[in-house]
């Protein structure tokens, strides 16, 4: 013999909770009841012909009407101890009245639900997963976009260094080459004038500051005699420090203006074209020494993508 079993646990009962425990057993008298904590409660328990059966009309019943509490199992509820019995009752009253056929049909139908339902089930947790996989996949390519992205810019500014760098580079190799043609033709020149064949003496008297004086004799077929005197005060203006000449350049050619900025290549190439012009010597000393110097002229410089520029300052003419 089976029967339908309706009790209250002890933890409910101490914590006050309308929470109730369905069960079926086939064991004789309360020996099920007996497994439970001590001091749990019997509601009802009733006889039926078919338990399993009738467990799973009540279970299903009780969802749609209660709380079922699956966080503590799938046989718990809270509701009204009352209503519960009722429809124990009712429910089992109901599949004791029918014939064998009868609930042998109900119990397929019964299967054929749940089979459906678990099928709906599974094809509503497939289409989540499709969508979060849909949602991921999205992620991804956005990723993926905003990297190539990046890279294509990094790129960018790689071959921008790439071409100012070898600007900078033929621009040096430009000048020294200028360089050295004129030391060359200078060195013609010299070798023209001081030929071996036609130079009998050199005498040079030279004090700490500058030349004092050039004394050169040739023989009497040619050149008998040639007095360099230099001048001290026109040689030290020749040699004045650079500085002085740039800071006549920053004053004639440069405006402050916040916002704007000059490539230190650009400037160094201008303010040497300049020098030129007015026949001043250029000026071809380290990169960091020339930054030292223009700071002190109140010009800051740093850098951008590698490339060393003077901040607030542009060309009068441009």
């Amino acid at each position: 013999m089976s029967y339908i079993y309706l009790l209250i646990e002890r933890e409910f009962i101490k914590t006050n909770e309308n929470i109730f425990k369905i069960g079926r057993s086939n064991q004789n008298n309360d020996k099920r009841i007996k497994q439970y904590p001590k001091d749990s409660k019997l509601i009802i328990q009733t006889i039926c012909s078919d338990c399993k059966f009738s467990e799973s009309e009540i279970i299903s019943l009780f969802k749609i009407k209660y709380i079922h509490r699956n966080d503590i199992g799938n046989e718990y509820f809270e509701g009204d101890i009352f209503e519960m019995r009722r429809d124990i009752n009712k429910i089992i009253d109901e599949l004791d009245n029918l014939s064998i056929d009868e609930l042998q049909k109900r119990a397929k139908e019964k299967i054929i639900d749940n089979k459906i339902k678990k099928n709906l089930e599974k094809q509503k947790l497939l289409k989540n997963k499709q969508e979060e996989i849909e949602i991921l996949n999205k992620k991804k390519e956005n990723i993926k976009k905003k990297l190539i992205e990046e890279i294509e810019i990094l790129n960018k500014k790689k071959e921008n260094i790439k071409k100012e760098l070898i600007e900078e580079i033929a621009y040096i190799e430009k000048k020294t080459n200028k360089l050295k043609k004129k030391k060359e033709e200078e060195s013609n020149n010299l070798e023209l004038l001081l030929n071996k064949d036609n130079i009998q003496n050199i005498n040079i008297e030279v004090n700490k500051d500058n030349i004092k004086n050039i004394n050169i004799e040739v023989d009497k077929d040619n050149i008998q005699n040639i007095n360099i005197e230099v001048d001290k005060d026109n040689i030290q203006n020749k040699k004045k420090e650079n500085c002085d000449f740039l800071q006549e350049f920053i004053c004639n050619e440069i405006i402050f203006i916040n916002g704007h900025s000059i490539k230190r290549n650009i400037f160094r190439e201008k303010y040497n074209y300049w020098c030129k012009e007015k026949e001043y010597p250029e000026d071809f000393s380290s990169n960091k020494y020339f930054s030292r110097i223009i700071s002190k002229k109140g010009i800051k410089n740093s850098s951008s993508h590698g490339i060393r520029v003077y901040n607030n300052i542009r060309f009068k003419n441009y």
